[in-house]
């Protein structure tokens, strides 16, 4: 990912992680790019300290950025990613004439978890059936869309698991004793951990069912309770656990879905994950089916 950082880059600020009570530092700085979108970046550690706000519109370059859509959709820069301000290629100069000559008059919008840009849908995400993703041409690069689908079947097994703390990782970690937990990525032993929502729910439409996963922000929007809680409650009280998971059966939602055709061992699979989830607004929806009852009158 490469932005202009149009604005001020932001103080360094000083927060406490709830999961560990690290002090952690972190900076954010807002990047635009052609797209007329915008975008906010958040550094870590030693690249927040040393970001040089003082820079006049940087042209800041991301490899492999965690994506999120808490507060609709941001970066961060993890464990992975590397960072360069300014680097001096072909991609970075055409960047900065364009931002020079037109982009800075230009107005941008702050990019929510429904638009595209990185890895996501486009602004207006299509409304298709499953059965008309099935027949789509998912193979050769994900497919976006939206469908209002109801929940028939919650997987309980397997829907969280026990990740590592840092808040630039979210690998399982493995317990070594009672109160040590070794995450292998980041090669440390911590004293705690936090929970990850992995949660696969059945969908259903008028046209089929299908498998779709929700991730840690999705699910806890859907349950109405955050990992933490969830895990708690797995752990200590099985029926409140049993009631938090089922309670979501045969209702309706709106989903945005990021859909891929996988082949293993010649066999085809839709694999579908949900990258956001809302409530039905039915009069909008009303408006919808009235449009489309005109167009089949003719």
């Amino acid at each position: 990912s490469s932005g202009i950082n149009a604005e001020y880059g932001g103080d360094v600020q000083n927060i406490t992680a709830r999961s560990s009570g690290k002090q952690l530092t972190k900076r954010e700085v807002k990047l635009q790019d052609r797209s007329g979108a915008a975008v906010s970046l958040t550094l870590w550690g030693k690249e927040a300290e040393t970001f040089d706000a003082a820079l006049t519109n940087p042209v800041v370059c991301v490899k492999a950025a965690k994506v999120s859509d808490f507060g609709g959709r941001s970066l961060s820069v993890s464990f992975n990613s590397t960072l360069q301000v300014n680097p001096d290629n072909a991609m970075s100069h055409e960047l900065r004439g364009w931002y020079e000559s037109s982009g800075k008059d230009e107005t941008v919008k702050q990019m929510s978890s429904s638009q595209g840009g990185v890895g996501g849908a486009s602004m207006e995400t299509p409304h298709k059936t499953f059965l008309e993703i099935k027949g789509s041409n998912a193979q050769d690069k994900p497919e976006y869309f939206s469908n209002q689908a109801s929940i028939v079947f919650v997987k309980k097994d397997n829907c969280m698991y026990q990740a590592c703390p840092s808040p630039d990782c979210n690998k399982k970690v493995f317990q070594e004793s009672g109160s040590e937990y070794r995450c292998e990525k980041c090669d440390k032993i911590y004293p705690n951990f936090k929970y990850r929502l992995m949660l696969t729910v059945k969908l259903s439409d008028f046209t089929g069912n299908e498998w779709v996963t929700c991730f840690q922000e999705t699910a806890e929007k859907l349950l109405g309770i955050t990992a933490d809680e969830l895990g708690q409650q797995k752990d200590t009280n099985e029926t409140e656990f049993d009631k938090s998971m089922t309670k979501i059966n045969f209702k309706t939602y709106n989903f945005k879905i990021r859909a891929r055709l996988e082949t293993y061992m010649d066999e085809s699979r839709l694999k579908c994950t949900a990258l956001s989830v809302d409530p039905v607004d039915c009069v909008s929806y009303s408006k919808k089916l009235i449009e489309e009852i005109k167009l089949l009158e003719g």
